[in-house]
């Protein structure tokens, strides 16, 4: 028996490690899977066991199921990050994976609407599963539980195989020996080896796949049976019928594959998981990207043709063989006689195609001549050759039709197809394929082949960045060849060679001369060389010829293969020529940099990075400023100049928002030695701005006299200090402290007259003439009011289209909004809104049920601001409503009274002189009409009211209506909709 355990198990919203679980997202017969978010990985699945499942033997088999899939790194194998035990519970924590299970995509195949790509998407689906098998069993482990719950798939179908309970790897306990009644694994699926609880090994997880296989193409497990024993007989004793009784139109290829791995022996199954990956990739034809139109066009000719010569060509890398094996295998099958080499076959009715790949001196004479006079005699022979010198020879012998198809190197797009299943999103894979293809020129088989490295098992974990910088591993086919072509370059003209690879750009012939320090005789005979053997191309330029490596030469490829002696003696040297030239561009720095950059960090790059700096941050290019400072070596620099670049990085950091860094190094640049009193209070109000620019204006902090002390003797034309001018302006409005408000938005309207400061201060200008008066309608302030977010009446602004009942203006202002990826939870809230406006209350019943109260933890104004739009909107529609703990006495100035406020608003009796400024009084009014039945107080609530808040009269008139008596409300009610109609231009509408 377990033990009894008295602990509780964990639930959602409680801590595990430096996880938070969210939710329960699986329930499994040992364990739950959790929903959690860390700072480490971000969100990914924790899996704890059950409290039924804490036996010793229970807690042993789910550690070991953590060291084995810690042990295993493949992209389709899923990763592991931390275990350990919370109270008595046993725990994981693995990468989420959202797109469901196999079984999920097995309904989906057999479905009557199944898609015309079925068959192609589980050839896909089992190549992956293969090579995630293929892993396992080379790291000596079985799995023993294939099924297609434990097949998940990610949202891009990438194959992630999980739940290694039952995993059998080396030195495994003795306990875990399976016994009759204690069977490790589903009965389903079982081989028949494991059953008997004879020794299992890869060939056993083999069987299970054949029958996920089974249950793909037909729907159905392999065999029908109502009990566990009947099951495992029918696993030891019958054989499962031919998919194709069930599915007849599934592919033969798919279905003697299915009937070979659930052979009963397992020497009669395929040997081996990287065996089944192959004979998949025989029908996948993602091995055959590339050549696709070539096939197409071969297939196509040889049915229109009876005699005929083909010449299929291209580089190495392309593919060619897997080309020429497809076509043959296709002709083979529909009744062709195929016959390779050069020996010809004996004569026959049937077509034939004659495949002559081996090299052109090993074929005899006479077989052009017996070709020539047997198709003289009408016999149908297709001749099928790989090079051109082949295909001029043959056509000066043969007088028949002929046509050539050229593979073609994979596009962007086309290299995107085979990153698919390695979990990278959209900006990820177009990354790698630009490397790629630059790299390796787009050839299929070196780009297949690099992908098979385990490098590919961190990528997805990688920032833009890191893809960016991520070293490309080299391709052995690659090395191979590329190798072989170098040794065909005569030793003298190599260093030539060496130099253009190493430069990379074009490079004059005078530049050439200068840096191999030669005559340009002697120069010539090498380029000539070069240009002749497609190495290089040669554009003349007027007075001198620019030297080009050949486009299709592996340039970035081919340098790896210099020695490091060579290429440190080269930089070096074309460092120093470029050093020489008497007026430097930023283009020659950047070279110098690059080149010398290979030698380590010295005083000369240090002045290249410098002037660099300089020079892009005039461009106003400030992710490339950073680089370079941030490449400087300070030992190399004075202090004065050391000063200049921490201002240079600061702006920098501030231009491109990245403000935690731009705070840091403000912070440690104000601690300088050299630095005078002007930049220290530049500084100053610099870091004032990085601190409070992008957060509501209603939590600027008040201890900020230095600051407002510094402000009240601005520079002019500063835009830090207009800002910052800008945000004690507001503060001060904000806190009721009208007269510095005014004060200091009159100057910063009087310092200038567009831009987006002004237009801020001319708002806060209006605002402040309209406090006393019934007039002030933010809909009319400044048409910029609304782009500046940080600002606080942007969210008044929103809640003045809602009042107003302009709630087209609202939603184009929202769809605005999403066009431009200016979405948050402030137009989240205002989308329900509109959604529940205009009577689509169950997507707007969605959208509040999904945000998260805990987001609005900080208690700040707006968030409480906020959090009261939400309860609206669960009162209206009928959401029971969370536990929203308001921290009223934490908040500041003239806020705190909005408690008691809120209070007496559920009341029905709001003291409308005391609401604060930005608190929108007429959504206040309308939340106490809900609950006032006093006619008294509904006359002081209506007259309450701003005059442009028709949408809050039409409703406050029509809830007083229902319950009135008299004809009072009613009457109230149409004239307000016949002023609404006069008032709003057409956009008129009732808020049921």
């Amino acid at each position: 028996m377990p033990p009894i355990i008295h602990a509780v198990p964990p639930t959602p919203g409680d801590t595990i490690g430096s996880y938070t679980l969210l939710e329960s997202i699986g329930l499994g017969g040992n364990a739950t899977v959790f929903k959690a978010e860390c700072p480490t990985h971000g969100v990914v699945a924790i899996k704890v066991l059950h409290p039924g499942k804490l036996a010793e033997l229970d807690v042993k088999r789910f550690h070991r199921e953590f060291q084995a899939m810690k042990a295993l790194r493949h992209p389709n194998i899923i990763e592991v990050y931390e275990s350990g035990m919370h109270n008595a519970y046993p725990w994981m924590s693995m990468e989420l994976v959202t797109g469901g299970d196999l079984s999920d995509q097995i309904a989906i195949w057999n479905a009557p609407n199944a898609g015309a790509n079925t068959f192609a998407e589980i050839t896909h689906t089992f190549s992956q599963l293969c090579l995630a098998l293929d892993h396992m069993h080379s790291k000596g482990m079985i799995h023993r539980d294939i099924k297609p719950s434990n097949v998940l798939l990610t949202e891009h179908k990438q194959v992630k195989l999980t739940d290694f309970g039952g995993v059998k790897a080396p030195h495994s306990f003795k306990t875990d020996l399976t016994v009759l009644g204690n069977l490790i694994g589903t009965v389903a699926f079982m081989a028949p080896e494991q059953i008997l609880g004879e020794p299992v090994e890869p060939r056993t997880d083999l069987y299970a796949l054949g029958a996920v296989l089974y249950m793909s193409l037909t729907g159905s497990k392999p065999f029908v049976a109502k009990t566990m024993a009947e099951y495992l007989a029918k696993h030891l004793n019958q054989a499962a019928p031919c998919p194709s009784t069930l599915r007849p139109e599934a592919p033969k290829h798919l279905t003697s594959l299915c009937t070979q791995l659930m052979q009963k022996d397992p020497s009669q199954r395929p040997q081996n998981a990287k065996s089944v990956h192959k004979a998949l990739q025989k029908e996948d034809n993602h091995h055959l990207l590339g050549a696709e139109d070539v096939i197409y066009g071969v297939k196509s000719w040889l049915q229109t043709h009876d005699t005929g010569l083909i010449l299929i060509f291209g580089h190495q890398g392309m593919g060619t063989k897997s080309c020429f094996k497809h076509i043959l295998e296709h002709h083979k099958k529909n009744g062709w006689n195929v016959h390779i080499g050069s020996q010809l076959p004996p004569s026959s009715k049937v077509r034939t195609l004659i495949v002559l790949t081996e090299s052109l001196q090993k074929i005899p004479k006479t077989f052009f001549t017996d070709l020539q006079s047997r198709i003289q005699k009408n016999e149908r022979l297709i001749v099928l050759v790989n090079t051109v010198d082949k295909w001029k020879l043959l056509s000066t012998y043969l007088t028949v039709p002929k046509q050539a198809f050229a593979l073609k190197s994979l596009s962007e797009a086309q290299i995107q197809q085979l990153l698919q299943p390695f979990g990278l999103n959209r900006d990820g894979r177009r990354i790698l394929s630009e490397r790629l293809l630059d790299l390796y020129k787009g050839r299929i088989e070196y780009i297949r082949e690099v992908l098979r490295h385990e490098w590919v098992y961190q990528l997805k974990s990688l920032s833009m960045d890191g893809l960016k910088s991520i070293a490309i591993p080299s391709s052995h086919s690659c090395i191979q060849h590329q190798t072989r072509v170098l040794k065909t370059v005569p030793a003298s003209t190599l260093p030539v060679l060496t130099v253009l690879l190493l430069f990379e750009e074009p490079i004059s012939t005078g530049a050439l001369t200068k840096l191999m320090q030669t005559s340009s005789d002697e120069i010539g005979t090498e380029l000539r060389w070069l240009n002749n053997n497609q190495w290089i191309e040669i554009q003349e330029t007027g007075m001198d010829r620019l030297i080009i490596l050949h486009p299709s030469r592996f340039g970035r490829f081919l340098q790896r293969l210099i020695s490091t002696e060579e290429r440190i003696l080269w930089n070096q040297k074309i460092g120093d020529v470029l050093l020489k030239k008497s007026r430097l561009r930023p283009a020659d720095r950047k070279k110098i940099l690059h080149h010398l950059a290979f030698l380590g960090s010295s005083r000369e790059t240090n002045t290249q990075h410098i002037a660099l700096a300089k020079h892009e941050y005039k461009q106003q290019n400030f992710e490339a400023v950073i680089g370079h400072i941030k490449a400087l070596n300070n030992e190399w620099m004075d202090a004065d100049t050391e000063l200049q670049m921490k201002l240079l990085l600061t702006n920098a950091y501030y231009n491109v928002k990245t403000i935690p860094e731009a705070k840091a190094v403000l912070v440690e640049t104000l601690q300088h030695d050299c630095i005078s009193e002007e930049s220290k209070r530049e500084l100053q109000i610099k870091l004032f701005v990085l601190e409070h620019r992008n957060r509501p204006i209603d939590q600027i902090t008040a201890s900020q006299d230095s600051i407002h002390t510094i402000i009240d003797t601005p520079s002019p034309n500063n835009d830090f200090e207009h800002e910052a001018i800008l945000l004690c302006a507001v503060q001060h409005l904000y806190r009721r402290n009208i007269s510095d408000a005014k004060r200091l938005f009159t100057l910063l309207c009087e310092r200038s007259n567009d831009g987006i400061v002004y237009e801020q201060a001319r708002t806060g200008l209006e605002i402040i003439e309209g406090l006393d008066s019934d007039t002030l309608n933010p809909l009319h302030l400044s048409s910029n009011l609304v782009e500046h977010t940080t600002m606080p009446w942007y969210l008044w602004y929103l809640e003045s289209l809602l009042v107003s009942g302009s709630w087209t203006k609202l939603n184009d202002h929202l769809a605005e909004q999403r066009a431009f990826d200016r979405h948050s939870t402030t137009e989240e809230v205002f989308e329900a809104w509109t959604d529940y406006l205009q009577g689509n209350a169950p997507r707007a019943r969605e959208r509040i049920e999904q945000l998260d109260p805990a987001q609005y933890s900080d208690q700040s104004p707006s968030s409480i601001r906020l959090l009261l739009h939400i309860v609206r909107l669960q009162k209206r529609l009928h959401i029971k409503e969370p536990s929203i703990n308001i921290e009223w006495e934490e908040l500041i100035g003239s806020i705190d009274v909005l408690e008691k406020q809120w209070q007496s608003i559920q009341n029905g009796t709001p003291s409308l002189s005391n609401i604060p400024l930005y608190w929108h009084k007429d959504l206040m009014i309308l939340d106490a009409a809900f609950a006032t039945t006093n006619q008294i107080d509904k006359d002081l609530l209506w007259n309450g009211l701003s005059s442009h808040a028709w949408g809050i009269k039409i409703q406050v008139s029509k809830l007083f209506s229902k319950d009135d008596s008299s004809t009072k409300w009613q009457d109230i009610h149409g004239q307000t909709i016949r002023e609404c109609a006069r008032n709003m231009a057409g956009d008129i509408h009732i808020w049921h």
